[in-house]
């Protein structure tokens, strides 16, 4: 018998309408974070920001999401950098801002760390004259935010502490 002759293939569904946005508290590991910058192939508009991706490696609070991906991005302006330098703050994260080229080798380093995220979903909103409403019908937005703990009901659960796990050996994945 050969490799796989007794196989038969099967098609494969779309299940993109069971993929939901998951809300709740998680510690995750950061999968990348990078500089991203050049040319959108589908708009011809340029595009240069930093994306952090994580991947949910323990539930602290709600929806259970093992192995899922989030991920956010922060603008590459001094907004979004700024924004992006107090999330790795929060998370006990150090970079080196003495130069871009310095600062995108230490986000490299930062794949495996521990951090812990809060996500949510809102709806995807549209601008109608001067005000945002949500579009019908209703499409959801995941978004998440890096925290150092957890506020949830009956008081504060520490999430994970980024002095314990010191190598992503220790990360249990």
């Amino acid at each position: 018998m050969s490799f796989l002759s007794d196989y038969q293939p099967q098609k494969q569904e779309d299940a993109s309408g069971e993929f939901k946005p998951i809300k709740g508290a998680y510690v995750c590991r950061i999968e990348s974070i990078k500089h991203m910058q050049g040319t959108s192939e589908r708009t011809g508009n340029d595009y240069d920001f930093y994306s952090l991706k994580v991947q949910v490696i323990d539930k602290v609070e709600g929806e259970t999401a093992p192995n899922r991906y989030l991920d956010t991005i922060f603008n590459n302006d001094d907004k979004g950098l700024g924004q992006l330098c107090d999330a790795l703050f929060t998370a006990g994260l150090e970079v080196d801002k003495n130069s871009q080229e310095l600062f995108d080798e230490s986000l490299a380093e930062l794949k495996d760390k521990p951090i812990n995220i809060r996500a949510w979903v809102r709806p995807k909103m549209k601008k109608e004259g001067d005000n945002w409403v949500p579009k019908v019908p209703e499409e959801l937005v995941q978004k998440i935010k890096v925290v150092d703990k957890f506020e949830v009901k009956g008081g504060v659960i520490e999430g994970a502490d980024t002095q314990e796990i010191v190598s992503p050996e220790a990360l249990p994945f």
